[in-house]
């Protein structure tokens, strides 16, 4: 038993390095619009609507209740890296599904700098199987770990793809979300 309990703790401590890294910082500075350490039920939906998403003011309380622990209303960076861990591991349990396309090799859309990253972290959060692209399945995978109703039916996650699909495939690759990104002003 003590084995397993110091097994635990080296576990938990390697975990929580993982967590606090740069690239995390970034991610959640993505959402936090305001620089304030944490990100409120406005920047949840400022970021939804960016990407498509009519939200109502309910479903966007209920998103930030589920992942909120300490009950302030507000997603802190400790509670929104909780959150990040608990879609990746239902990733590598297996929920996450996606097309059989391979990732792009080149880019003709934008340039690449720094926001790239921030962006890349982003669209990882979607494309849980690491395939380079966004589809349907995973769409509708992330929005309903999310809570958001209009995530719930396939349909509506077909609808959301073909919104922003600018090269008819059926998916959303990196260069489409970041032209999505930059036309609604998110990108300075």
């Amino acid at each position: 038993m003590k084995l397993r309990k110091s097994e635990s703790a080296v576990g938990t401590a390697s975990r929580n390095a993982r967590r606090k890294t740069p690239e995390m910082r970034r991610l959640f500075g993505t959402y936090d619009a305001d620089n304030d350490g944490r990100i409120s039920s406005g920047e949840l939906d400022s970021i939804m609507k960016k990407l498509g998403l009519e939200i109502s003011e309910d479903d966007l309380n209920g998103m930030v209740r589920s992942v909120d622990k300490n009950g302030d209303g507000y997603i802190d960076f400790d509670e929104f890296l909780d959150f990040q861990e608990s879609l990746w591991a239902d990733n590598k349990n297996g929920s996450g599904a996606g097309g059989d396309s391979e990732a792009p090799e080149s880019s003709q859309h934008g340039n690449a700098g720094a926001d790239d990253d921030e962006l890349r972290e982003a669209f990882d959060v979607f494309d849980k199987n690491k395939d380079g692209f966004i589809s349907v399945k995973e769409l509708h995978s992330v929005l309903r770990s999310l809570g958001i109703s209009a995530g719930l039916t396939i349909t509506n996650c077909e609808k959301m793809i073909l919104a922003v699909d600018s090269n008819g495939d059926g998916q959303v690759d990196f260069l489409e979300f970041k032209d999505l990104m930059a036309a609604d002003n998110l990108l300075p």
